[in-house]
This record gives structure tokens, C-alpha cells and sequence, in this order.
């Protein structure tokens, strides 16, 4: 398996290319992804401190989920079942490309939690992603769909390859330098373009 890396001196700070720059503060947020579909972006280090265990630096972690106020639900563990994956700083992404699909009914809202089950199936809810409710708890996280009004900063060519590969991009937020990284096994040639929040 061979590993390209490619490392490229920029003339311009890139200001906002950590992919969760704009609500950092916010333990979850969504957004819709100009490809279909939305985007769950999970802020581990903002979760819920009476959560139990740690899901801090796990490469993925287990999304369960129910439509509609848990109504028809897609289990952790299910085959179907999608994942949050580590896109940097603890910071999880949950794609689903058509929530109707996934979840095999008209999808207006989504109720979640997340897991270690990905690491730790013999005790999955050992550790979790959960909303800290101001009064010493945890929720469950809760999205309506018809209130999502963002469109997510992240290019899908990128999105894409993070799903499909292994990619690095260090440090991140970036000033002058960057290093960019990933599985090649194939051999296949691949175009990048990098652009701030901005197109520029």
C-alpha cells in the first residue's frame, strides 16, 4: 500500500479550513451537504461531562439514531448502520445522503446518541456522545430537519475521499504549510484543490 504525501507552502492564510469552523462552540450541529442529503458534525470536546466513559480519539464512533421521535429506528450496530467519523480534533461526521432512505420513512426529525460500539462492541454504551441539559444531565441529541438552514462548508470532493480514504491534513487550521496525506493503493490519480470558507 503506498502512501502519498504532498506538502503545500501557501502564499495566504487559509483562516477557516478546520471543516466545524463556524460553530465550534456548539457541541452539534447540522448542515445540508450541497450533494444531498445532511451532515452531523459532533464536538467531542464539548460533550455532555456527566456522559460515562471517553470516545476521545477513536477513529469512529457508533451513530444510533431513530427517526420521527425514535419512531423507526437504525441501531448502532444494525448493517445499514453509518458512523460518526474522526475528522480531526475529536470532531465526528455523521453523512447521511438521503435520511428517507436510511431510515425508510418520511424523515422530518432525528434523535441520537453516540457510541463506543465501533471499538467496544461487548460494552458499546461504555462510553458516549451525548447534549449536557445545564442542570447536571445528558439528552439525546435532537435535529429538525426543516429548521437546517446551513449549507456545510466542507467541498464534497473532499467529503468523498474521506469516506472512501484515510486523509490527513496537518496542522489543521493550517497558516503557510500544510501536509496532505492518504492511502493510494491503485495508483489512481486524484486532482485537490484547497479553498477557505470563502471559495478563495
Amino acid at each position: 500500500m503506498k502512501r502519498k504525501q504532498l506538502t503545500i507552502r501557501l502564499l495566504f492564510i487559509l483562516p477557516f479550513l478546520s471543516m466545524a469552523f463556524y460553530q465550534q462552540a456548539q457541541v452539534m450541529w447540522a448542515c445540508n451537504d450541497p450533494a444531498g442529503g445532511i451532515q452531523i458534525w459532533f464536538d467531542y470536546n464539548q460533550n455532555c461531562p456527566n456522559s460515562p466513559g471517553s470516545l476521545a480519539g477513536l477513529a469512529e464512533i457508533g451513530f444510533h439514531s431513530g427517526a420521527n421521535g425514535w419512531a423507526s429506528v437504525v441501531a448502532w450496530d444494525d448493517a445499514n448502520a453509518t458512523t460518526g467519523v474522526n475528522v480531526g480534533n475529536d470532531t465526528f461526521l455523521v453523512d447521511l445522503p438521503d435520511p428517507n432512505a436510511y431510515y425508510g420513512t418520511a424523515t422530518t426529525a432525528i434523535n441520537f446518541v453516540f457510541n463506543q460500539g465501533t471499538v467496544n462492541t461487548s460494552e458499546p454504551w461504555g462510553a458516549e456522545g451525548k447534549e449536557d441539559d445545564g442542570m447536571g444531565g445528558c439528552l439525546d441529541f435532537f435535529v429538525d430537519l426543516l429548521t437546517i438552514t446551513e449549507t456545510c462548508p466542507t467541498a464534497t470532493s473532499v467529503h468523498e475521499l474521506l469516506l472512501r480514504k484515510e486523509l490527513t491534513i496537518y496542522p489543521n487550521p493550517l497558516s503557510e504549510e500544510a501536509v496532505i496525506s492518504f492511502e493510494n493503493d491503485r495508483q489512481e490519480n486524484y486532482d485537490l484543490r484547497i479553498t477557505n470558507s470563502f471559495g478563495q
